[in-house]
């Protein structure tokens, strides 16, 4: 999509847990099995600005200490030790990742109503079982969702994709009392777990530098620790 804005990313996924520093010796953000992108968008761009050239240095300070996750990685052995399993420059087209999501929370909500009002949902040689009688939202939503995707196979636009499945978050609210649910993010820290107290200290700005970064992302995003 020609309005898209693409964002840089390097892949790195090793085990252990790092920190990455700028040249100047700021912490940008920490990567672990769990977080296994470094964002590099920010980085380029003030470079440039300053150098006149998209490129950037990074250093990485990290361990191969015990952790308590590591999510489908195999751990660290004593044979083979540590490991850079992956290292990737990556980009995202940040419209495409909207859409997405956008897209897939509607057709989550859709599949949940369709479980609530008894509709089966076999789709078995791709046919439905026909309509008859459904709640007027969920018949609005799908509704809007066929004209939005009807829109994007007549102009292929992303973008337009995008405003058409926001409106329907908008237009489409129930008049049923509702109430708020705010989500705030938590973690704890312990001092000494599966490592020395020494690792505590590099674990606590790994772990504040990949917050400062959610909350630069997301201003309304909110962390306990």
């Amino acid at each position: 999509d020609g309005e898209a804005c693409h964002e840089y990313c390097l892949h790195f996924l090793a085990h252990g847990e790092f920190t990455v520093y700028t040249n100047e010796g700021n912490v940008w953000c920490g990567i672990d099995p769990c977080h296994s992108h470094i964002p590099l968008s920010g980085l380029l761009q003030r470079d440039n600005e300053k150098q006149g050239m998209e490129s950037c240095t990074l250093w990485l300070d990290g361990g191969q200490w015990q952790t308590g996750f590591w999510f489908g990685l195999q751990p660290p052995t004593d044979e083979l030790g540590f490991r850079i399993l992956k290292f990737q420059l990556q980009t995202k087209n940040s419209v495409v990742n909207e859409v997405y999501h956008d897209l897939s929370m509607l057709i989550e909500w859709v599949e949940h109503m369709y479980e609530k009002e008894g509709i089966s949902l076999n789709t078995e040689n791709g046919y439905y079982e026909p309509l008859e009688v459904v709640p007027p939202l969920l018949r609005r939503v799908l509704h809007l969702l066929n004209l939005s995707c009807d829109c994007y196979d007549q102009t292929q636009c992303l973008t337009d994709l995008k405003e058409k499945l926001r409106s329907i978050y908008q237009d489409c609210t129930t008049s049923e009392s509702y109430m708020q649910i705010c989500l705030v993010g938590h973690a704890h820290m312990d001092l000494v777990w599966l490592w020395p107290e020494r690792v505590t200290y590099k674990k606590i700005i790994h772990s504040y530098s990949n917050v400062l970064q959610l909350m630069n992302k997301y201003p309304q995003f909110t962390f306990t620790m």
